[in-house]
């Protein structure tokens, strides 16, 4: 007769939940280092041999691509059209196949799913919470300059073109391979869950409507409060890996815009795996940048 398990202890249960595991950690390292090699600018407090190491990477990587486009007439659009090359190769195509292997060929272990039922209105909800700090963002005098400069030189059809495939790739690497791979499986969580106690206050109803007060289980405040904005477990440390890398690449912006970039990361990394799916955070990208840029062009006319 086999001798029943004996159960686990609250401590080694809180350890085994909450550790990250060597898979993490180790995919969390390569993610914050290939981010900082081929997507974010180089700043003057960087030490010599990492700026070096950035330019030399992606000037090999733009020469590379360059060479595969020569004759094909590619080679004779604006310099954005070239940025965005880059940027499917670097943060579509490269995290696509190392996100395909390590899923074995299923696309929802990085987050390309339907939105859950939540989704459509925490997408409405972060917009229009979003509009005071995009207001606050493109009231500032220097912001609009370069996005103006950029739009009246290579023209309308390239300019929106070429931010669309900058934020797609952008979502896709940072909220979809990064909040899969950097969980303790590589892979994104089950769907969340979405409760609704119609005996409950009407503030608390409210408040589930858009995915939040969630049930709770006794344990650690902080895993209360993951549990009470609906955030699946093993979820914390990803998004704020992602978090941080989403401000990163936005090094070199507009003061306003990068002093937004951190909270503004985690909140759609949040709506990402709150939702079931990274598209929800690019589609409230793609609608907040399209606000901002009719913003500045009513403002410059």
């Amino acid at each position: 007769m086999q001798t029943p398990e004996a159960p686990t202890s609250e401590p080694e249960l809180y350890r085994r939940h909450t550790w990250p595991s060597a898979w993490s950690i180790g995919s969390a390292t390569l993610a914050i280092v290939y981010t900082l090699l081929f997507l974010v600018s180089p700043q003057p407090y960087w030490p010599a041999w990492a700026t070096d190491a950035n330019r030399q990477l992606t000037r090999a990587v733009s020469q590379f691509l360059k060479v595969r486009i020569q004759g094909t007439g590619l080679d004779q659009v604006d310099e954005l059209w070239e940025h965005a090359c880059y940027l499917g190769l670097v943060a579509g195509i490269v995290p696509l196949v190392a996100a395909l292997i390590v899923c074995r060929g299923r696309v929802s272990g990085f987050g390309l799913r339907m939105p859950n039922r939540i989704g459509w209105r925490i997408l409405a909800i972060g917009y229009i919470c979003s509009l005071p700090f995009l207001l606050w963002m493109a009231a500032s005098p220097s912001f609009g300059a370069p996005y103006i400069r950029d739009l009246r030189r290579a023209g309308a059809p390239t300019f929106y073109s070429y931010y669309a495939i900058n934020m797609l790739t952008e979502h896709f690497f940072l909220h979809g391979v990064i909040l899969g791979l950097l969980r303790h499986n590589g892979r994104w969580p089950n769907p969340p869950n979405v409760e609704r106690d119609r005996k409950a206050s009407r503030l608390k109803r409210t408040l589930q409507w858009v995915g939040l007060a969630q049930q709770v289980k006794p344990g650690k405040p902080l895993a209360n409060i993951r549990q009470w904005v609906g955030l699946p477990e093993r979820c914390v440390g990803p998004l704020i890996v992602s978090a941080i890398l989403f401000a990163a690449v936005h090094f070199g912006k507009n003061p306003r815009e990068l002093a937004l970039s951190l909270p503004g990361g985690i909140g759609v990394a949040y709506i990402a795996y709150r939702t079931n799916t990274w598209i929800t955070s690019y589609l409230l990208h793609l609608a907040t940048a399209g606000t901002v840029f009719l913003w500045i062009l009513i403002r410059s006319s």
